[in-house]
């Protein structure tokens, strides 16, 4: 497993328990340490989940604006909590996170994978199209298709 995806992991899992317990703001760090010290030894830098878990509390009233738009048919408190919070991280580093590194596609691919291991069976299918929805209507769209396009060297 890469380190990058396991830092994901522990970022939706500190979302997570932050939102189950009602997003006190006095406790983001808290479940942000505790998840990140469960790994104490696997994670050699935690300035990328740092920066994912802060980003995404930052933006979360924006994020969670983004959700409501792209999925009206599902309120957010009608979402599943583990699926909830894994279209916020994925909406971040799409949209936000200036991860230059992370291209659209594998901010997606990340999110469909972490709904397979964490979410229930149809869950990846939920965040692949609501993201996709997103994405296409981005302006990380235009970019992505610029750079298709651009001749390899």
């Amino acid at each position: 497993m890469s380190f990058r995806h396991l830092a994901r992991e522990i970022v939706v899992q500190a979302l997570f328990a932050w939102d189950m317990r009602g997003q006190e703001p006095d406790q983001q760090q808290e479940h942000f340490d505790f998840s990140i010290d469960r790994f104490s030894g696997k994670i050699p830098d935690q300035d990328f989940p740092s920066s994912l878990y802060n980003g995404v509390i930052k933006k979360i009233d924006v994020i969670d604006d983004i959700i409501g738009k792209a999925a009206p048919q599902w309120p957010l408190n009608r979402i599943a909590p583990v699926d909830r919070n894994i279209l916020r991280l994925g909406i971040y580093e799409l949209l936000f996170s200036g991860n230059g590194d992370v291209p659209p596609r594998v901010a997606i691919n990340e999110s469909i994978e972490l709904a397979k291991t964490f979410g229930s069976k149809n869950s990846y299918k939920f965040v692949s199209g609501v993201l996709g929805s997103i994405f296409e209507a981005s302006p990380r769209k235009a970019q992505d298709d610029e750079e298709k396009q651009k001749p390899k060297k």
